[in-house]
């Protein structure tokens, strides 16, 4: 009778365990290759795609397929008893694919106009989308390495995190100072002094209706003067401030700021207007919609 009581004992001691850890033995070396290997089977082909992607479109969709077979492979290998040798880096693993709903949170690029004005490029929208997903899955794989498997007996190949995406440079180029950038409308005889006290580079236009079509403007670099000449009418004097110069555009690419003085301007005259704060200032300037 107590031998049977202690089988019974042990028996339900041996389900309770089951319950809990599985009670079940580690797999052998060869049995948990195969399954690394179709792990990496699985996962590395979405993340060729994505660092082979030339477009936002084509990023999401390897992202989301990414993830799909990241959740898949966490279900086969997350009650899996790998062998002694191999725990730290199965634990590496799953922390990996545990990662796959913050691999789907991320948010394409903003493709909004900037401080600047400027729409981010097709391809600086495809860089900025490849480069937060290179890095949330450098996070996710940073304990995943061939060498700790390969410590275990165990060969993993692949590569988990795609080559880092660089972003292009920041540039700082300026036009010439006193450049005339744009002319419209009929010309006449009024004048305009610009005296840039600032230390950011800036664009004044005189305006009759719409800012990016003004009858004239004219580059002034900081701590610098310049004079718009040519003027007709009545007009608005708007300025823009910033830094790195697109020609061909008409922008400043970073740190843009955008006004207008209040006052309306006679080309009867001949004026002479100072774009930074001084003592014993006698006009008021507004904020404005970038042009």
């Amino acid at each position: 009778m107590r031998t049977g009581w202690a089988v019974r004992v042990a028996a339900a001691a041996c389900a309770v365990v089951m319950g809990v850890a599985g009670c079940a033995s580690s797999l052998s070396p060869e049995e948990y290759q195969e399954l690394l290997t179709g792990f990496e089977q699985a996962v590395q082909p979405p993340i060729d795609r994505l660092a082979s992607a030339t477009s936002v479109a084509e990023v999401d969709s390897a992202r989301s397929e990414l993830a799909a077979a990241m959740q898949t492979q966490e279900q086969a290998l997350e009650d899996v008893s790998p062998p002694d040798e191999a725990r730290a880096q199965h634990e590496a693993v799953l922390a990996f694919l545990r990662s796959a709903p913050g691999l789907l949170a991320l948010t394409p690029p903003d493709a909004t106009p900037d401080e600047c004005g400027i729409v981010p490029t097709a391809e600086e929208q495809t860089t900025l989308a490849k480069s937060d997903v290179q890095q949330e899955l450098a996070s996710a794989a940073s304990g995943v390495t061939s060498a700790e498997f390969a410590r275990a007996g165990l060969t993993f190949n692949g590569n988990l995190v795609p080559p880092e995406v660089a972003l292009p440079p920041d540039q700082d180029r300026r036009g010439e100072n006193g450049a005339v950038l744009q002319r419209n409308g009929p010309r006449g005889r009024g004048t305009l002094e610009i005296k840039n006290g600032g230390d950011s580079d800036a664009v004044i236009a005189a305006v009759v209706s719409d800012p990016a079509s003004p009858s004239g403007s004219i580059y002034v670099q900081a701590y610098s003067s310049a004079t718009l000449t040519g003027l007709a009418g009545t007009y608005q004097v708007y300025f823009k401030s910033g830094a790195d110069w697109d020609q061909d555009k008409l922008k400043f690419t970073r740190d843009c700021a955008f006004q207008k003085f209040d006052d309306v301007f006679d080309a009867n005259s001949a004026w002479s207007i100072t774009i930074t704060p001084v003592i014993g200032g006698n006009a008021t300037s507004s904020d404005v919609p970038a042009f």
